[in-house]
């Protein structure tokens, strides 16, 4: 991101790097909202796959799926039983 220059945008950032447990794990999730001070009914996750959702609906962050080359053919709609989707 800095080498686009987009590092200014962001007022936090957070990978996988910085927690324990990756995504399924709502972790990374959680420490993001920590860093920046809000809770969960004020996120919204933007995720392309299955884990990514399941670890933003697990840390109570609403979600929306933007599947891409390797995900797009899966029918996410098989989760929403469990997830809170838009």
């Amino acid at each position: 991101m800095q080498w686009f220059g987009l590092l200014p945008l962001f007022d936090a950032g957070v990978t996988s790097d910085d927690v324990k447990c990756v995504k399924p794990d709502p972790e990374l999730y959680k420490l993001a909202m920590q860093q920046l001070g809000v809770n969960p009914n004020e996120t919204i996750a933007f995720e392309d796959s299955p884990n990514g959702l399941k670890a933003a609906n697990t840390a109570g962050i609403r979600c929306i799926i933007v599947p891409n080359e390797v995900t797009r053919e899966l029918d996410f709609h098989l989760m929403k039983e469990d997830l809170n989707l838009f």
